[in-house]
């Protein structure tokens, strides 16, 4: 689950989202990981059209590189990953995404060898979609 927050001309308006976090990476060493990643909020946007509520499924996040830092080498153990890329935001059905630039910060728990919780926070700017700020927080399945 994550919040997303977007600007609505000077007021930051908030909206639940549903989160999704894919990251492909490689062990430097046995503590710091180097990643591809894509996070991506889902949320509704209601809008109003001829007086009738619309609802229009969009998305947002940010797809570029970030490095992982393991607090320990035990299984369970703390961690914290950044990074940044190319933000994006768009609706479902439209013909056209808004690109701008994004960076973002986790913290996370492995409470086993294959599972996570991690706490995070996106935040991404573009000349047409203004800026977007998301606190996440997302379940991590691990495969390795």
């Amino acid at each position: 689950m994550s919040a997303f927050g977007y600007s609505d001309s000077d007021q930051r308006q908030w909206t639940p989202s549903v989160a999704i976090d894919f990251k492909v990476g490689y062990g430097l060493t046995e503590q710091y990981e180097l990643f591809l990643v894509n996070k991506t909020s889902w949320f509704l946007q209601d809008t109003l059209e001829y007086f009738y509520p619309k609802f229009n499924l969009e998305f947002g996040g940010i797809v570029g590189a970030g490095l992982r830092y393991n607090v320990s080498l035990k299984e369970r153990s703390m961690y914290f990953s950044w990074g940044g890329g190319l933000a994006y935001q768009s609706t479902l059905y439209s013909s056209g995404t808004t690109t701008g630039y994004g960076l973002f910060a986790d913290i996370g728990y492995h409470w086993s060898a294959h599972w996570a919780v991690e706490f995070g926070l996106l935040y991404g700017n573009g000349d047409k979609f203004g800026e977007f700020i998301a606190p996440r927080i997302v379940i991590l399945a691990n495969a390795f």
